[in-house]
């Protein structure tokens, strides 16, 4: 964190992907994309 990384919090992600999974078969997949797109490029 200290040189600006990007932080992940696996639990608040696992909540979100949950929650998204309510929407049905293709909720757990929104969500994945969402996140990533959140994220921005790791490592970059």
């Amino acid at each position: 964190m200290a040189s600006g990384g990007t932080r992940l919090v696996h639990s608040r992600e696992m909540k979100v992907i949950e929650r998204y999974s309510e929407l049905g078969p293709d909720g757990k997949d929104l969500a994945i994309l969402l996140l990533r797109l959140g994220r921005g490029r790791l490592g970059h």
